[in-house]
Parts: structure tokens; sequence; C-alpha cells
């Protein structure tokens, strides 16, 4: 009997030694390289290889300051990484703060139609819409005076030169979007800027 007691005993001992060399993921994903070889000796701090799961993978980009009181938690976006295909995240939690360097605030999102095609880590084009602002100020890019701590117009006030420091928006290949700092109606001027100093007398030779 005692015999039988200590064979049962190594036979589970062998068992247990068997399944501690079986490695197991709490979660599927994709494994990426392996990081030794067939009879390396490992430790349980040994990294043997990575594994990522792409079932519920999160987007992470930045909009600008100042349309972050129209994003809302739930909020559906768009966006693609390579060819067209596109894809949709729910926008789950934001930044309590504001970049100070880009003056932007970062949003996370829960991809809701993941696929084979998307790869952690990728850059992706994200599509978001805002409320659009049919009173918004656009003005050539040309005109606007970058300066160290702020940016400037230079307006035609009465025959002078007036310069204004201004807070730009959104922004394309020709225009930038003036959001502080002018009104409707005033005369901007776009040509000639290096050679103007404030209060200086202009003359105008065209009105668009």
């Amino acid at each position: 009997y005692l015999q039988v007691s200590n064979t049962k005993a190594d036979i589970e001992l062998l068992k247990t030694n068997i399944a501690k060399t079986e490695i197991r993921a709490p979660f599927d994903g994709k494994i990426g390289f392996r990081n030794i070889s067939m009879g390396a000796y490992v430790t349980p701090v040994t990294v043997i290889t990575t594994i990522r799961q792409v079932s519920q993978l999160k987007l992470q980009f930045s909009i600008p300051e100042k349309y972050i009181n129209t994003m809302r938690l739930g909020q559906l976006i768009t966006f693609k990484t390579t060819g067209t295909q596109k894809f949709t995240a729910r926008v789950y939690a934001a930044e309590s703060t504001v970049n100070l360097d880009s003056r932007g605030m970062n949003v996370r999102c829960l991809v809701q139609s993941s696929g084979s095609s998307l790869v952690p880590g990728s850059f992706a084009k994200v599509d978001m819409d805002f409320a659009k602002n049919s009173k918004a100020i656009l003005v050539p890019s040309q005109a606007v005076l970058p300066q160290a701590r702020t940016k400037k117009l230079i307006l035609y006030k009465s025959g002078f030169a007036k310069f204004v420091d201004v807070k730009t928006g959104i922004r394309d290949s020709a225009n930038v979007e003036i959001t502080e700092g002018v009104r409707a109606g005033d005369t901007i001027v776009i040509t000639g800027l290096l050679a103007l100093r404030p209060e200086a007398k202009i003359t105008l030779s065209k009105v668009q």
C-alpha cells in the first residue's frame, strides 16, 4: 500500500511539472516573434513572446482646443488606417487638461468594428463631425503674422495700419479661421506686410 501511495504521488508530481510547461494567455490575440529558442532555459520573468489583443482595440487622438465643448462621451467617429476601408469607434474618455504645446486635448475611443486589417500601433486618419460655424471668419494664410507668443493681423483703419492680436482655429491649404481679434467688416491687409509698421500710412490699391 505504501508503494502504491508513493507511485501515485510521483504521478501527480509529474502531472504538475508537465502542466508547468504549458503557457496559456488569459485572452485571445495575435502572437509576435518568439524571444527564445527550443531547449532554452526560462524563468518566471523571461519574456517569451508578445501577444496583443485585437478584439478590443483602442484609438487615441487629439482634438483642437476650440472643439472641446462640441465633443461628447459616447460620440461615434470614423477612421481609416490604410486603403479606403473605414472603421468606427466610440468616444469613452477624454483628458482633463489641454496640452500646452499642441493646444489640443487627448481623446480615447473603443473601436467598434475591428478586423484583421487593423494592426495595433498603426497611425489612423480620423473623421469627426463638429458643428458648422456659419459666422466663421476666414483670412488668407499669408495675412497671419506669427509672433513669439501670439499671432497678429494688420487692419486698415482710417488710412493707417493697426496691428491686432488674434487667435486662430482650423485651416486649409489657403485660409485660416480667426476665432478672436477681428470682426466681420474689418479690412485686413494681405500684401506688403513686411514693409508695414504700426500706425504706418496705407494706400489701398485693391479691396476684395
